[in-house]
């Protein structure tokens, strides 16, 4: 089932991106959901007014589907407003979690299928160096004001949600993948839009994953940064052990195995490294077991490699194996953000600051 889905996943994305025409045949729909989206974002957008916060909320989304490098934007976003002397807070919707508790705070014990694969995978990443808060919640306005009360953090950063018009928010970033843009520039189901091209020009921050002169003049003209993702170092999925990208234990041919929004660019880097990627697709999201690493003799001898995202559902069952799957690596990457994005941003946190402040005074004035 999940290599059939693996493969519906991958003919939409070819229309949607690769400029196969197919998907043109689904435009009727369109407007049905183009409907839906405009009934919901008014009704977000009311009670969004209806609750403001005391501090800065940035939301940091996409206007299309499939993945485009969010999380390790979200994750040095952090990190780096941190060392400039912030406390945030990090909010996930917590993609296929089944937790009952809502908001939770993750922690590094917690099963993917309670938090979901991106929060869990955030928490790795946020709680070895910095240990802030990584919180999932369905409904994003609730989530934030958990972190505003009980998390003592002064920002929250919003992975997703760009379309979550219920969640008041001060910073729209938005993630653009150069290599793909916008697709065909339709919206779903005809293609990979969740919201018009135009929606770029209301939000604070367009950033560019890649080199921009890659994308159209028009969506050039839209991007404000460009930023890169890249491979850091390589980590043992059981032992914890890190080595250096060139390190000789992982040459020539690997088995690539992921379950992300965009493989190409897992692959890409594993290409980039100089290894030869045996390649192993599944949905995004897709949580793992033992029959899905059932590969042939030879393909199951070469070296593993696999993302962050992947690689917390994944550990446990690498110890299942008998014996245990010590040749599986992940791959560790970074986001590179420039510094004047961050000096902007910072200038951007502080008027809203202000302004959240001389209006919480006047708030209180009216009320004595």
């Amino acid at each position: 089932m999940a290599r059939f889905r693996s493969f519906l996943e991958r003919q939409v994305e070819s229309a949607w991106y690769g400029g196969a025409r197919w998907s043109r045949g689904l435009l009727p729909l369109v407007p049905l959901y183009r409907r839906a989206a405009l009934k919901e974002k008014v009704r977000g957008q009311i009670s969004a007014q209806n609750s403001p916060f005391e501090i800065p909320i940035i939301v940091v989304g996409n206007i299309t589907a499939g993945g485009t490098g969010k999380s390790p934007v979200v994750i040095k976003l952090a990190q780096d407003l941190q060392n400039r002397g912030y406390k945030p807070g990090v909010l996930s919707r917590g993609y296929g979690a089944k937790t009952s508790e809502q908001p939770r705070r993750v922690t590094l014990r917690d099963a993917v299928s309670e938090v979901g694969d991106e929060p869990l995978m955030m928490a790795n990443s946020l709680y070895g160096q910095t240990n802030l808060p990584v919180v999932v919640d369905r409904d994003r306005a609730r989530g934030a004001r958990y972190l505003q009360a009980v998390c003592d953090v002064d920002v929250v950063i919003c992975d997703d949600g760009l379309q979550h018009y219920g969640l008041a928010r001060d910073i729209e970033i938005v993630i653009l993948d150069a290599k793909r843009g916008t697709g065909n520039g339709l919206l779903i189901p005809a293609g990979p839009l969740r919201e018009p091209e135009e929606r770029l020009g209301s939000v604070d921050f367009v950033l560019c994953n890649g080199l921009k002169a890659e994308l159209s003049k028009q969506l050039q003209a839209q991007v404000d940064y460009e930023f890169s993702v890249q491979p850091k170092n390589w980590q043992n999925l059981i032992s914890g052990e890190k080595l250096g990208l060139d390190s000789a234990p992982l040459s020539g041919k690997v088995l690539a195995v992921s379950a992300i929004g965009n493989p190409g660019r897992f692959h890409g880097s594993l290409k980039s490294l100089g290894l030869e990627p045996v390649v192993k697709v599944f949905p995004d999201h897709h949580l793992f077991s033992q029959s899905d690493f059932d590969f042939d003799k030879d393909e199951s001898n070469l070296p593993l490699v696999m993302t962050a995202k992947d690689a917390v559902k994944c550990r446990e069952l690498a110890n299942r194996f008998e014996p245990a799957k010590t040749n599986w690596w992940i791959l560790e990457v970074e986001a590179d953000l420039s510094q004047s994005f961050l000096d902007e941003l910072v200038g951007k946190l502080l008027v809203i600051k202000e302004q959240k402040v001389q209006r919480t005074e006047t708030m209180e004035r009216e009320i004595n």
